[in-house]
């Protein structure tokens, strides 16, 4: 499992960019057999160049970056428009970051899965038993456990305000957060799927709970560091703010500045 997992989080950065790129282009898809029969990059960008700019002309999208993973190895990169744009700064493949948002789901799962392997975490206990900073109020007999957790399942009442620092003085400790946000259970745990950001981060908190580490340290150390990911964090660390993508919003036609920190 954590093989798989693995493998998966090695090109989750790759996979997520080529999705990326390619949801508003459903009808120009090409095949999963002709995907494992290209052979020449040349022709694939020729594809791919016409096909992107046509796209991001119309959805007014500054930047992309495409990377294609094929055969466990990188097939193709390019980057497309611009990392910033006030300073005309172009997307770098091998350098330009992007913040990957919910791609980072993939990444608690490992965490938790590693644990789970090791006998540190029970995916069917109740996850009450391990927090004590906070608990989860439940007016349900079924107790929340990690396997509701990583499947969307806990039944929690999620919220999309008040949940995302601005800067880096308006973030706080995971638990902390957790403490103070986490709403309550509202279905019975393990009968309704629920996209639930806030379950995936107490997933995380538990990561930190059982290990004893901060969950971004645990990340750099247990998955990153591993698999030679050096460029990713879930922090910004100094060194690398520069290679960070602008976000921008847009109104009407044209691009502004944002300065949201997800």
């Amino acid at each position: 499992m954590i093989d798989k997992c693995n493998k998966l989080l090695r090109y989750s950065r790759a996979i997520f960019f080529g999705l990326f790129a390619f949801l508003f282009w459903s009808d120009s898809l090409i095949s999963n057999t002709q995907i494992h029969q290209l052979t020449n990059q040349i022709e694939f960008a020729a594809f791919l160049d016409s096909l992107i700019q046509v796209k991001m002309k119309e959805h007014h999208i500054p930047g992309v970056e495409f990377i294609m993973v094929k055969d466990g190895e990188i097939f193709f990169s390019k980057g497309y428009g611009h990392a910033d744009l006030e300073q005309t700064i172009l997307v770098d493949p091998a350098q330009t970051l992007f913040r990957i948002c919910s791609i980072a789901k993939v990444v608690t799962g490992t965490a938790v899965m590693q644990l789970v392997e090791q006998g540190r975490i029970d995916l069917d206990r109740d996850v009450n038993e391990y927090l004590s900073l906070f608990k989860i109020k439940n007016k349900f007999p079924q107790p929340v456990t990690m396997k509701h957790l990583l499947t969307h399942t806990g039944g929690f009442d999620d919220m999309y305000l008040n949940k995302v620092g601005r800067t880096k003085a308006e973030q706080m400790p995971l638990g902390d957060f957790l403490a103070k946000r986490l709403p309550p259970i509202i279905t019975p745990p393990g009968e309704v799927y629920t996209y639930s950001n806030l379950g995936n981060a107490l997933a995380g908190y538990l990561v930190e709970v059982v290990s004893g580490q901060d969950f971004a340290d645990y990340a750099v150390e247990n998955i990153f560091k591993p698999l030679e990911m050096n460029h990713s964090n879930f922090r910004l660390p100094d060194s690398l703010a520069p290679n960070l993508s602008k976000a921008i919003s847009i109104k009407m036609v044209n691009f502004l500045p944002s300065h949201l920190i997800i």
